[in-house]
């Protein structure tokens, strides 16, 4: 913010309301913005250093701890803010005062407005002026100890961090930072100590990553400073810093140029008021010009050290390549003196380089104490530094001993920048060991020349190229292999070429070009050439290329040898071996050759491959004792084969590669093979007939050994063998039978022989129980099978006859029968005593039970009841115990028949709810029922079915103390998708323990026996409902944890359309509240029943939904529907008079009225069969004995069903 578009703010320090306000009206009213009032010396001091205003009006007198003039000093401590005093007592002693503490005014109330104006605009221009001329020198001190840091600092990074401090300490800078555009990453910069006390934040990524020129978000230019205030002044600081208290900052920028190279920007940020002035803007641009020429001075020194460190190395890396090298070099200058040399000048000078730096060439050179010119000699050296062109020469050195050294010297000049020769670079080469070595060539050439005169192979060179190839040289011996004139090749290399095979010849130019083309190739062809005399060689090239220089015209060395012999006999050879081959590889048997220490095969043929069942790249390199099971015998008879002792034919067995046992007959012969000793092994494969001997052996042995009689025949029935158990079974001996007609052994006395023989001719099998007679006489029963043995043609050959005695099986076959009817006559006595035992038990126990019920029900004395409900309660345990024992005897005879009838699974389930409910309650049980699909139907017995689920729920009430019982019907799918439904029953009782869970279904086993039995009943629930569930094709599951709980599930087969099904069944609740709740007519009953108390207590149990009349035999019956038509009879199955209740039943039917009417079967005789009997005769219900009530009731109202349709 600068002093022009700034309002000046004026600080009001006055105790007096009244002259505080009206000088607050005459502030606001020239221009400026009124602080305050305030009217205390403590209050003036917080807000002055707070607001930082630009001048301040203190009344000397104020109230509390301080004077103005003390306020006025702890503000100018901090702040240099001017002060203009008010008072009413304008005293010398005062006036002085305050000018001893730096007054910037003095004024007396009341205060006029003019002198008010004149006096704050004199002290803010005074103040601002002081404070300039404080900060242009702090600026100018700072700028002087930059610019001597500038000349002694040599590290950027040091200088401009030093800088930035300087900037900071000596002026009232906030911070100073240096945005080095040469290296991003230092970001020098420097706080002050005010700043450092109250900053609380840190420096932003802003400031580390990024240009200052990015963080400003605006253009900068390299060439001017730029200024930023207010917002835009904020805005920068927030990009720097986090968690600041700047107020009112002031940001500058001045560019570092020097010589047009851009260093980067010094940044200042300042707090006070008046910002940067003129004076100081340019101040802190001439730093920034002598910070970016101290940066430019230190890259200069930088590059000048650099500078002489490349030129050091440089030259350090040239006198290491001097002395490095090989040849001898010596720089010589144009006095002659030798003024540097390398190490190797030892080699062909004899001396030290130190002994020759600063000697004179020729001294060294040739031992002359003058130069080579004044002694007469030819100074090649001189002329090199006349005409500054080099020279190549070769003399001889003499070293130090004197010892001649061959030496080819180059002369190279070395000018100045005037083109003159100051020095001359002798570079020397010993040739001393070429020169021997070229002697020694020449002397070996000579001598290659004269072995080449004098064998048989040709040695030849030629030139190869583009246009042809041209015979430069031959050996003599090439008179004598092609016998052509070696001149007239030479002249003419076709007639070379001419002599080979036009097809050999196209070969062999094409690997002439081959080897010109590549680099050290050496390259062999045979070829066939036509002498002049007709005759036809092979000859045998090798080629290799020669690198060609200007003075050889030859690229091509090679020889020639004459292979014709070696041809003829490798074919003869090749001829020889193919016959070989070819019987080796296509003989029928298996041969293998082998080396014999270690059996190595080398190799084999395929026959061999076939029989081990090996590839042949297998058996090549393995051992042949590895297929062999007797490896002790076969090496100790190769070992003789080796040793040239004849082996005999021998027979082994060997392994194939899948391990079956391979039957060989081998012969071993010794031979040789590519060279080296071997066996050659020819094998014989057996194994078919080794096999067939001894499956021979082995089907004799079991027809010997057969516990069966065996015969055969011929075609004409004449006995041609026996085994020994036909003598053995029949008494005949094989002399007594052998060419006896088989009639006469085997007379077949139950059967007809001769169907027997006519079946079997026509090539039929024949089997069958017949009697037979031994030799003594003695009959004897057997099992025979007679079968035709018939050839390859189809043509029956021989009859085999095979006898087994069965005369023990058909003895025990009829003890068998014979047991078995006694058994039936004994389970029949058993139904018939379990049957009357049934009825006798029951007729009585259902008077017990009924009368025990109505004295419940009727008496007043409690233990009359008590006692009345034991006798009931133990009377139903004896005819569950009863039951159970009839229902098992039933399943175990197979009586139970079943009737299967659509069952809709939910009503059915509801009716079991509604009969168990009040059992459960007596326990204090729970009784729920979860119906998770309605309408499910099953085809199934509804009788045996519900026997299962109330064996079931009983044995969970019996065993649950606590809880309560679930009955769940749902639906459920197989992993084939086949429909199922299950009903569970669920309790929380004791559960079944994993050894327990299999013995349950045991007839008569309890998880508690014996002493420690803990639960009533027969043990017989569990058996019975698994065996019923069986009948109905389903299945029971069993789910139990011990001291948790058991869940048995009944698993039956939905009925496959049932979802298709309209179920009709009604709910029995429904019918009965239909038949009871209605207008419908009470039923009228006739019991027929013998027993009176039984008849009192059926009266007893129905008096509330019926009424009853009774008869008690056949005549009384009859008479009785004779003049009554009945709805429902109930008769009692066992009359004493000598008709029973099932012939009256018939005999009722015979009326008309009756045909249909319902009537119950009341009996003892509770078996499934009983049942089955009475409902099969034309009974409509069966009620056994004893009853209570409520069955007594539920059989009426089933029964009573159609006639409420």
């Amino acid at each position: 913010m600068t002093e022009i578009n700034r309002q000046k703010r004026i600080l009001i320090v006055e105790d007096d309301a009244i002259v505080a306000s009206q000088l607050q009206r005459t502030v606001f009213k020239m221009g400026y913005t009124a602080l305050g009032p305030v009217a205390t010396g403590n209050e003036a001091v917080t807000v002055a250093l707070k607001e930082i205003p630009d001048a301040i009006l203190m009344d000397i007198k104020l109230k509390g701890d301080l004077t103005g003039i003390e306020s006025a000093e702890l503000i100018h401590k901090e702040k240099e803010i001017p002060v203009i005093y008010l008072t009413a007592y304008a005293d010398n002693e005062t006036i002085q005062r305050s000018k001893d503490r730096g007054t910037y005014g003095f004024l007396t109330k009341p205060v006029r407005d003019k002198e008010l104006g004149a006096m704050i605009e004199t002290a803010i221009y005074k103040s601002s002026t002081d404070r300039s001329l404080k900060y242009l020198n702090q600026l100018l001190k700072a700028v002087r100890n930059i610019d001597k840091l500038i000349t002694r600092e040599s590290i950027p990074e040091k200088l401009l961090q030093e800088a930035c401090a300087i900037l900071v300490n000596s002026k009232d800078y906030l911070v100073s930072w240096i945005s080095y555009e040469q290296d991003p990453a230092s970001n020098p910069m420097a706080f002050s100590d005010d700043f450092k006390k109250s900053f609380k934040g840190g420096v932003t990524n802003h400031f580390i990553k990024k240009k200052v020129q990015n963080i400003v978000e605006k253009p900068l230019t390299k060439d001017n400073y730029t200024l930023f205030n207010d917002k835009d002044a904020l805005n920068v600081v927030d990009k720097l810093f986090s968690d600041h208290n700047i107020k009112n900052p002031v940001v500058l920028l001045c560019p570092m140029n020097v010589r047009e190279k851009f260093f980067g920007y010094i940044i200042v940020i300042s707090q006070e008021p008046n910002g940067f002035n003129t004076e100081e803007i340019e101040l802190l641009q001439t730093l920034g010009e002598d910070i970016a020429f101290g940066l430019k001075s230190i890259e200069v020194e930088r590059e000048r050290i650099l500078a002489e460190q490349a030129l050091s190395e440089r030259e350090l890396y040239f006198r290491s390549l001097l002395h490095s090298m090989h040849e001898d070099i010596i720089v010589i200058d144009r006095d002659f003196n030798i003024v540097d040399a390398n190490n190797s000048t030892l080699k062909t000078t004899g001396h030290l380089t130190s002994e020759i730096i600063g000697k004179k060439c020729h001294k060294i050179s040739h031992d002359l104490d003058i130069s080579c010119c004044d002694s007469g000699m030819t100074c090649e050296l001189q002329n090199v530094f006349d005409k500054g062109i080099p020279k190549l020469v070769r003399h001889i050195h003499k070293k130090i001993d004197g010892q001649p050294v061959h030496v080819d010297v180059l002369f190279s000049p070395l000018k100045d920048e005037t083109g003159k020769v100051v020095k001359v670079i002798e570079s020397i080469h010993d040739v001393t060991d070429l020169l021997t070595t070229q002697e020694a060539l020449h002397e070996s050439e000579e001598r290659i020349k004269q072995i080449a005169d004098n064998i048989d192979i040709v040695l030849f060179t030629l030139n190869s190229d583009e246009t042809g190839e041209k015979l430069v040289y031959v050996s003599p011996a090439f008179n004598r292999v092609w016998g052509l004139e070696i001149n007239k090749v030479i002249e003419d290399s076709n007639l070379w070429l001419d002599t080979i095979y036009l097809k050999d010849r196209k070969k062999l130019l094409e690997l002439i070009r081959k080897t010109r083309t590549s680099n050290n190739f050496v390259g062999s062809i045979e070829y066939r050439i036509v002498r002049p005399d007709g005759s036809t060689r092979w000859i045998n090239s090798r080629l290799k290329s020669v690198s060609k220089n200007n003075e050889s015209s030859i690229n091509i060395i090679g020889i020639a040898e004459d292979i014709t012999e070696r041809i003829l006999t490798e074919n003869k050879l090749k001829r020889s071996e193919q016959a070989y081959k070819n019987l080796f590889d296509n003989a029928h048997d298996p041969i293998l050759i082998f080396e014999p220490e270690r059996g190595i095969i080398l190799n084999t043929n395929s026959s061999a491959c076939d029989v081990y069942g090996f590839e042949k790249i297998e058996l090549i390199g393995s051992s042949i004792y590895d297929l062999c099971l007797d490896k002790q015998t076969l090496n100790k008879k190769v070992l003789d084969a080796a040793d040239l002792i004849e082996i005999p034919t021998f027979e082994i067995e060997s392994i194939s590669k899948n391990g079956n046992k391979i039957h060989l007959e081998v012969n071993l012969s010794p031979t040789d093979y590519l060279g080296q000793k071997a066996i050659i092994a020819v094998n014989r494969d057996i194994s078919f007939r080794k096999n067939a001997e001894k499956e021979l052996r082995f089907l004799s042995e079991i027809v010997k050994q057969s516990p069966a009689s065996v015969l055969l025949t011929n075609t004409e029935l004449v006995i041609e063998y026996v085994n020994p158990k036909f003598a053995e079974l029949t008494g005949y001996t094989n002399e007594e039978v052998i060419g006896k007609a088989v009639s006469s052994i085997k007379p077949l006395e139950n059967q007809d022989p001769e169907q027997i023989w006519t079946n079997v001719r026509n090539g039929n099998i024949w089997m069958g129980e017949v009697m037979n007679v031994k030799k003594d006489r003695q009959p004897y029963w057997a099992s025979l099978i007679i079968s035709p043995i018939i050839n390859e043609d189809g043509k029956i050959i021989h009859y085999l006859l095979i006898e087994q005695d069965i005369t023990q099986q058909k003895e025990l076959e009829i003890e068998l029968k014979l047991a078995l009817n006694k058994a039936n006559e004994i389970n029949n006595f058993k139904t018939h005593l379990l049957g009357n035992l049934n009825h006798e038990i029951r007729t009585p126990m259902n008077s017990i039970i009924g009368f025990s019920q109505i004295m419940a029900e009727e008496a007043k004395d409690d233990d009359v009841i008590e006692m009345s409900n034991k006798i009931i309660k133990s009377s139903y345990r004896l005819l569950n115990t009863l039951n159970s024992i009839i229902e098992l005897s039933d399943l175990e005879s197979e009586r139970v028949k079943v009737n299967k009838s659509d069952i809709n699974l939910s009503h059915f389930v509801r009716y079991l709810d509604y009969s168990y409910k009040s059992i459960s309650a007596e326990k204090n049980l729970s009784f729920d029922v979860e119906i998770k699909d309605e309408d499910m139907i099953i085809q199934s017995d509804e009788k045996l079915l519900e026997q299962i689920l109330r064996n079931l729920i009983d044995n969970a009430i019996k065993y649950t103390e606590k809880g309560g019982i679930t009955l769940i019907a749902s639906q459920i799918e197989d992993e084939k998708r086949n429909l199922y439904c299950s009903i569970s029953v669920k309790d929380t009782g004791i559960g079944i323990s994993e050894k327990n869970k299999n013995m349950i279904f045991d007839p008569f086993r309890q998880i508690s026996e014996g002493v420690t039995r803990k639960y009533e009943g027969t043990g017989l629930g569990l058996t019975i409902a698994q065996k019923m569930i069986s009948l109905l094709n389903g299945a029971l599951k069993v789910h139990s944890i011990e001291n948790v709980g058991s869940e048995f599930s009944v698993i039956l087969p939905l009925k496959s359309n049932y979802l298709n099904v309209s179920s009709t069944t009604k709910n029995l609740f429904d019918v009965e509240a239909q038949i009871f709740n209605s207008s419908h007519e009470v039923p009228h009953l006739l019991i027929v029943e013998d027993y009176l108390m039984n008849v009192d207590i059926m009266k007893y149990f129905l008096n509330d939904i019926a009424t009853m009349d009774n008869t008690t035999n056949y005549e009384e019956t009859l008479a009785a529907i004779q003049d009554t038509k009945y709805d429902i009879i109930l008769m009692d199955i066992n009359l004493k008079d000598s008709i029973g209740g099932l012939e009256l039943m018939k005999e009722i039917r015979k009326q008309d009225r009756y045909k249909e009417a319902p009537i119950i079967a009341i009996t003892g005789y509770t078996s499934s069969m009983d049942q089955d009997t009475f409902m099969r005769e034309g009974f409509t219900g069966f009620l056994a004995k004893p009853f209570n009530q409520k069955q007594l009731r539920d059989i009426i109202l089933k029964n009573l069903v159609p006639i409420a349709r």
